[in-house]
């Protein structure tokens, strides 16, 4: 049964339901000690008996506690009944999950690109941390005043992240428990094809879960559907999305290509991580800010290129790249560039020395993550990059 208005939660006392899923349900309340609004999420009274459930459940509130991003749904609290009933206090927002929205209509395009690069950025900080999501969804995506908040961390998979940084971790036996070898853990429609086959995920399966929301969110259909669920899974296997273009013409150019090389079947071809999506965003939405929506995608570069092709590059090679695409850019024009509020700067890639593969990537990411804040600094993305590199080949 729901708990009833006036219902106490500890210090937490609650004004009304909210939702329910799987693992309980969802109600406003109100914090009596700060006299604030707060969102309590408590597990279902018939799993509390269930290990497999509380630890669950637990290890949800550990993962987003470890996360501190504005696009990621804090948690203020966690704590038990003495009738052992669990529950999670995390912020209360207004607004409505992207699977309300999407119900109205496709989006238009300054909110699609503005959600779509906010989700992406969210992702990139849990991958930063050693978190995949694997439930990338519309339901577990909010849209609140403050922009679009990632939700439910339940069955998120954890590993340690690098050295010096606050980890989540959790025991082998727990791991054990709660993800099964072989088994197709989250949400059907939204899984990749590795998900689906019951393989070992990394963060290039969120990559994909969210390749399918952001064609959903610009065509206002989802990119493999079916009538069952089999029908569904052996689209997502075998077969190819439609170029959202076709659905949408506005959509020409390389906003197709960025969502496709999301939805690559072949992880190796797919964005290596979130970082790299993002950035390919971001440059399209830079090149399509002042113009008209029938432009979109037109003036974008190409989607940035596998990582793999860039780990040779090194600080010499940076230089000798930037020499020859001065002096082409220089052919082009002899009038001076125009002045920029920001600077621009290349990150190169870091050789991993410590014969431990956790570190591969992680302190490019990280840096990249944080320049991106600065609001004097405008980092290069790995598409500009391949573009040089195209010039030296001739």
């Amino acid at each position: 049964m729901p708990l009833p208005a006036g219902a106490r939660l500890g210090p937490y006392e609650i004004v009304s339901p909210l939702g329910a899923g799987g693992m309980g349900e969802v109600y406003r309340a109100r914090d009596t000690r700060l006299e604030r609004e707060v969102a309590v999420k408590v597990l279902s009274r018939d799993l509390t008996s269930s290990q497999i459930a509380r630890e669950r459940f637990q290890r949800e509130a550990r993962t987003i506690a470890a996360l501190h991003h504005p696009h990621i749904c804090a948690i203020y609290d966690v704590g038990e009944t003495p009738e052992h009933q669990a529950f999670i206090v995390m912020e209360f927002l207004q607004g409505e999950t992207l699977e309300m929205r999407l119900r109205k209509g496709r989006m238009e395009i300054p909110a699609l690109l503005e959600t779509a690069i906010a989700l992406a950025d969210a992702l990139a900080a849990a991958h930063t941390a050693g978190i995949i999501h694997r439930d990338i969804k519309p339901a577990n995506v909010f849209l609140s005043a403050w922009g679009p908040k990632l939700l439910d961390f339940g069955i998120a998979k954890t590993a340690p992240r690098v050295a010096g940084a606050n980890s989540v971790t959790q025991t082998d036996a727990a791991q054990t428990i709660l993800t099964a070898e072989g088994a197709a853990v989250g949400t059907l429609a939204y899984m990749s094809p590795e998900q689906l086959r019951g393989d070992e995920v990394d963060a290039r399966s969120d990559v994909f879960s969210l390749g399918l929301v952001l064609f959903e969110m610009a065509t206002g259909r989802p990119a493999f559907a079916g009538a069952t669920g089999p029908v569904v899974a052996a689209a997502i296997l075998h077969e190819q999305p439609q170029r959202p273009s076709t659905l949408r013409p506005e959509l020409t150019g390389r906003f197709d290509e960025i969502v496709l090389k999301a939805l690559e079947k072949d992880r190796m071809l797919r964005y290596t991580q979130a970082a790299d999506l993002r950035a390919d965003l971001q440059w399209l939405r830079r090149d399509t800010d002042g113009a008209s929506t029938a432009a979109v995608g037109r003036a974008a570069p190409a989607p940035a290129s596998s990582r793999r092709g860039l780990l040779w590059l090194t600080a010499g090679v940076l230089v000798t790249i930037a020499a020859i695409g001065g002096g082409y850019l220089y052919s082009l024009s002899s009038r001076p560039a125009p002045l920029t509020d920001k600077g621009t700067v290349v990150l190169a890639d870091f050789a991993n020395t410590t014969g431990d593969p956790v570190f591969d990537g992680t302190l490019r990411q990280g840096l990249a993550i944080q320049l991106q804040q600065s609001t004097f600094l405008s980092l290069t993305s790995d598409t500009r990059i391949e573009q040089l590199l195209r010039l030296m080949g001739q």
